[in-house]
């Protein structure tokens, strides 16, 4: 019955998009991977409703996708992020940083990364400057966020503001941070 998906072209294309406006979503499931992304390229490509076939697009396809099409400044990540994986994610972050965005930006991505890629996202970011980490913090290990701010205490990490990480660290880490301050102040 669904041979002819095998073989698509603009004209099956064409009603599938139209079709998936009326109810044709209920074939997805039926359609073989090559068709998937074929079908999702077709209907991103022409604004139409793409989000219904993400879920029956092969990962490695998909994420394929999105590392190309993230190129390009108007791409809308949103919907694909629970279908991507993890590789995309971290690639599609790190060329968000080098492209100058701020880590702040990216918090769309933060729920879908894995807690190591989002430390090194974290360290990249400082390193190049950026020191408003107040978005990415709730997605970040404790020991890390003590980490830095240990860094930042032994001058390191210039940009970066400790008032907005003090909720995320241990009370003997704010005890270090206040006596350091203190001592600092104090010099003559």
């Amino acid at each position: 019955m669904f041979e002819f998906f095998e073989n698509a072209d603009k004209k099956v294309l064409e009603l599938i998009s139209v079709g998936a406006k009326h109810g044709f979503t209920k074939y997805l499931p039926f359609i073989d991977d090559n068709t998937a992304i074929v079908l999702l390229e077709y209907l991103y490509e022409n604004n139409l409703h793409y989000a219904a076939c993400l879920p029956f697009v092969d990962d490695r396809d998909l994420s394929s996708f999105v590392k190309d099409k993230a190129k390009n400044g108007d791409f809308h990540l949103g919907a694909f992020l629970p279908f991507i994986d993890d590789s995309a994610v971290r690639d599609v972050a790190f060329a968000s940083i080098d492209g100058g965005e701020k880590i702040g930006d990216l918090a769309q991505l933060f729920p879908f990364m894995d807690d190591h890629d989002l430390e090194k996202l974290t360290k990249y970011a400082l390193e190049r400057g950026d020191g408003d980490l107040e978005a990415i913090l709730p997605f970040l290990d404790n020991e890390f966020i003590e980490k830095i701010a240990r860094d930042k205490l032994n001058g390191k990490y210039e940009n970066l503001n400790l008032d907005q990480i003090y909720y995320f660290l241990d009370d003997d880490t704010i005890e270090e941070i206040f006596k350091k301050r203190l001592k600092i102040r104090l010099r003559p």
